[in-house]
């Protein structure tokens, strides 16, 4: 089970990482493009506040871009965790204010909040392993990290898949797209880690090779 897992997670860190770091960055940028976009059609009296977060977001992409592509890791882990923190963040502010009306809300907004509830959980799980591999080098950890991601993967595309349905019944297009957009950029996130954690993840493949044979 621990070397099936190692070898999901390899496709993602090692096989096809060039192509999903890039199919990540690009899911990136088109998320904050729509998100902005969609903020000022809905809501064009905040127009300042919202080109300021697309700016900052712009930012984060770049440090992430001229991070991997020129081989700045400082840059890298910076942009990084900054995107990460906002993700989570993003998740958990979003589950906490849609919970507030779950009592008068219809069976598809019920079914859409409990996905984004599980995919927001799993993802939090997935950046407390990061922070404790990364800040405290505990290789034990490595194994739940690779586990929570593949979780949060599975998560964030279900969610989008219901808020598809969220959206088609009157919830608003963006629900239908932006969590497509979210859940792509989370691609990038193993090849990235390669980089910034390269002797953990190495040294626990190592193990677990070792172990199979």
């Amino acid at each position: 089970m621990r070397n099936l897992l190692n070898r999901a997670y390899d496709i993602f860190s090692q096989e096809l990482s060039k192509w999903f770091i890039l199919a990540g960055l690009a899911a990136l940028g088109l998320s904050v493009f729509i998100g902005f976009l969609g903020s000022m059609i809905d809501l064009p009296q905040e127009a300042l506040y919202f080109v300021i977060a697309f700016l900052f977001n712009v930012a984060i992409i770049l440090g992430l871009v001229i991070g991997h592509y020129q081989n700045k890791e400082p840059l890298l882990a910076v942009a990084f965790i900054v995107f990460l923190a906002l993700l989570v963040s993003g998740d958990v502010v979003g589950n906490t204010s849609g919970a507030s009306i779950l009592g008068n809300a219809g069976a598809t907004y019920v079914l859409n909040w409990v996905f984004k509830l599980l995919y927001a959980l799993a993802l939090g799980t997935f950046a407390v392993c990061i922070a404790i591999v990364y800040l405290f080098k505990v290789k034990k950890v490595t194994i739940v990290l690779k586990g929570s991601y593949l979780v949060t993967l599975f998560f964030a595309y279900l969610s989008w898949i219901f808020g598809i349905v969220y959206a088609a019944t009157g919830g608003g297009w963006t629900n239908g797209v932006i969590p497509l957009f979210e859940a792509t950029s989370l691609l990038m996130i193993p090849g990235i880690l390669e980089e910034l954690l390269p002797g953990e993840l190495e040294e626990e493949r190592k193990e677990t090779e070792e172990e199979a044979e």
